[in-house]
């Protein structure tokens, strides 16, 4: 759970845990509602994506918050990745085209209307298109969020640093600086 004071003296909030079978709302509408508080950049990473999923009004506030929902996603295997905004400034200098080597395409189920995506990748398993990479607006916070980042090879993978850095920069209305 995200403390009141827990964001006092940064500048954006990365988010990077596991917690799909948490049952507290509590603790889920306590994130939440510090992270809609603390009018600072939200960034989501890989398995953030699939936190709170196992009951209701905690799920939903979490999904609102990121404005995708996913359950599940393909098996470990090269992940071709789709630039679909390249003038998006998070995107300038990313490739139109990129293979991420040992990754997971995660299977979105919905995307909200204010979901705005930028990279989007071919799932295995429902032969289709899905964002893996998208920006959005939670309360006033910019949000960035990507389902990549599952491995180290990942965790090392230049252009992957340099599109997490990017977004990060840009919830914080920082990127050109």
């Amino acid at each position: 759970m995200l403390k009141k004071s827990c964001s006092d003296g940064y500048d954006v909030i990365l988010l990077s845990f596991c917690y799909g079978h948490v049952q507290d709302d509590d603790f889920i509408l306590s994130t939440v509602e510090e992270a809609a508080q603390n009018n600072k950049g939200l960034v989501f990473l890989h398995c953030s994506l699939h936190n709170f999923r196992s009951i209701d009004v905690g799920t939903s506030a979490w999904r609102e918050m990121m404005r995708l929902t996913s359950f599940g996603h393909d098996k470990l295997a090269t992940v071709v990745c789709e630039n679909t905004a390249p003038e998006f400034p998070i995107m300038i200098g990313f490739s139109q085209a990129y293979e991420f080597p040992v990754e997971e395409v995660y299977l979105i189920t919905e995307v909200q209307k204010t979901a705005k995506e930028l990279v989007g990748a071919l799932g295995e398993k429902t032969k289709t298109f899905h964002p893996i990479i998208w920006t959005n607006e939670f309360k006033g916070c910019k949000v960035f969020g990507t389902s990549i980042g599952h491995s180290t090879v990942t965790y090392s993978d230049e252009q992957y640093l340099d599109l997490v850095s990017s977004g990060l920069l840009w919830t914080d209305d920082r990127l050109q600086d």
